[in-house]
């Protein structure tokens, strides 16, 4: 958060996994609120204000949040959209996700990973997972680490994880 004060940049979005992986969610739900940046749910987030979802560290988050923290949660978006001015929509936007178009826990694999038994996604699981998203890149987080490709003619960049980088 610190180095953000020292970066120029034009729009900051927060794309989700808030609360669940560390020792002090309130704090960090709270320092999220006061960036009063656009910031979209992820798919640790929907386990915390899904009650179907049921474990110890969930009901540990979720009684630490209480009744304001949830509801800030239950009502992020699942995706944020940017339109460049004099852009047109879709075909100029930036649409931010979690994981992808169409599941906050959907893996859309773009290139080779040499630390992961994972595979590049094959293209009708890609179309799946697009579903019909348009934008002039799409950008998602979910895999914690940045790789980049054309999926059936839709460019998509994942970025890396601020807070839990896969390569550490």
């Amino acid at each position: 958060l610190e180095n953000l004060q020292s970066q120029q940049y034009d729009s900051l979005v927060v794309a989700g996994d808030l609360v669940l992986s560390g020792p002090r969610p309130v704090e960090s739900l709270d320092a999220i609120q006061k960036l009063a940046a656009p910031t979209i749910y992820g798919n640790t987030d929907l386990l915390v204000f899904d009650e179907q979802y049921s474990e110890e560290r969930l009901d540990w988050v979720r009684e630490k949040l209480g009744t304001e923290g949830l509801s800030y949660l239950k009502g992020l978006p699942f995706e944020y959209r940017i339109t460049p001015p004099g852009g047109q929509s879709p075909e100029d936007d930036l649409l931010i996700v979690h994981a992808t178009p169409t599941d906050v826990t959907g893996v859309l694999v773009l290139q080779p990973v040499p630390f992961s038994l994972r595979t590049v996604t094959p293209e009708d699981e890609a179309r799946t997972l697009l579903g019909d998203a348009k934008a002039n890149l799409i950008v998602a987080g979910h895999l914690h680490y940045a790789s980049y490709g054309v999926p059936c003619g839709q460019r998509y960049s994942i970025i890396d994880s601020v807070g839990f980088p896969y390569e550490r």
